[in-house]
């Protein structure tokens, strides 16, 4: 398919070099390439901007199966190529459109709220949603129903509807309390291996850094939400937080763990949203691979690398 489009839009010579992708394809002639990956759309603009990166690509073509204008939107940004979307009949340019508004959190929450900080939690509102985490993991939210705001108590949506079904009628502090129990010793730094630390892990950075940004040089610290709702707690997105540096710029910190595809397109987004004059993509040393580094040049402010220690364990 790639092949056909590069030659029917692109108007490309036979001598096309097909290869496969991630799951898709890439072709190329010269420094014009074209990618395609089957439905997938999270991290298939990043993953397209490094490959051509590789190749020596700067005439790029991302092909998807949908796109709301949400890639090409970060594509323009980064002035990072087109965004195809796949059709029946071949392939149309994605127009991109503006970041949406995020909701506001429900109103009439102050109870709740003082639920949970009762327990000492970090509370983050994102996308309508406010939740609890504790060293950045999940351990309640307060989300909107018909019936009006409400608590729930749990790691994850499994979880939280178990924890309902079976313990609904139960006092909420001793909800929160056999959670905090339950998984506050592996969220702690020289905790065993175990599934719960193994999540979110790009937040338990950010909220060791809200404590304390002085490695960062950068003061007043503050969560703020990712350009889109998280799918679930197992797939990482880069935790965001808004500060000051030592000049009082406003700026935006990316916290990530692991080599995360979409973390300058995902930036890019919330340069925008936050006004940052500056960004820092902070992480562990090794994940801070050199291609990401020249792709965090296409931002359009100053970046700067941070490596943070590991807090949990091997």
């Amino acid at each position: 398919m790639v092949g056909a489009f590069v030659r029917r839009e692109l108007a490309l010579g036979e001598d096309v070099v097909v290869t496969t992708f991630l799951g898709g394809a890439a072709a190329m002639q010269g420094t014009i390439g074209a990618v395609y990956r089957a439905g997938v759309a999270t991290g298939a603009l990043g993953a397209a901007l490094l490959w051509a990166d590789r190749h020596g690509v700067d005439d790029l073509h991302v092909l998807i199966d949908a796109d709301d204008g949400h890639q090409a939107r970060r594509a323009a940004m980064l002035e990072a190529g087109t965004v195809w979307q796949v059709a029946r009949d071949g392939a149309e340019v994605v127009e991109a459109r503006a970041l949406p508004d995020e909701p506001e959190p429900p109103a009439g929450i102050d109870d709740l709220i003082e639920i949970l900080e009762r327990h000492r939690l970090e509370i983050v509102a994102e996308h309508g949603v406010v939740i609890a985490e504790l060293r950045g993991l999940e351990v309640a939210r307060i989300a909107p129903h018909p019936a009006g705001p409400q608590l729930e108590v749990g790691v994850g949506r499994f979880d939280r509807e178990a924890g309902a079904m079976l313990r609904g009628g139960d006092d909420l502090d001793d909800r929160l309390a056999d959670a905090l129990l339950e998984v506050g010793p592996h969220r702690l730094v020289g905790a065993e291996p175990h599934p719960v630390n193994r999540l979110c892990r790009e937040r338990w950075l950010r909220s060791l850094a809200v404590d304390d940004p002085s490695p960062l040089r950068v003061a007043d610290l503050v969560p703020v939400s990712p350009a889109r709702p998280r799918p679930n707690l197992r797939h990482p997105v880069a935790a965001p937080a808004r500060g000051v540096d030592t000049d009082g710029q406003p700026t935006l910190v990316m916290f990530s763990a692991g080599v995360d595809l979409d973390l300058v397109p995902h930036t890019s987004d919330l340069v925008a949203r936050e006004g940052a004059a500056r960004v820092v993509l902070a992480g562990l040393a090794r994940d801070q691979l050199e291609p990401i580094r020249r792709l965090a040049g296409r931002l359009p402010v100053p970046v700067s690398f941070a490596a943070l220690d590991r807090p949990w364990p091997q």
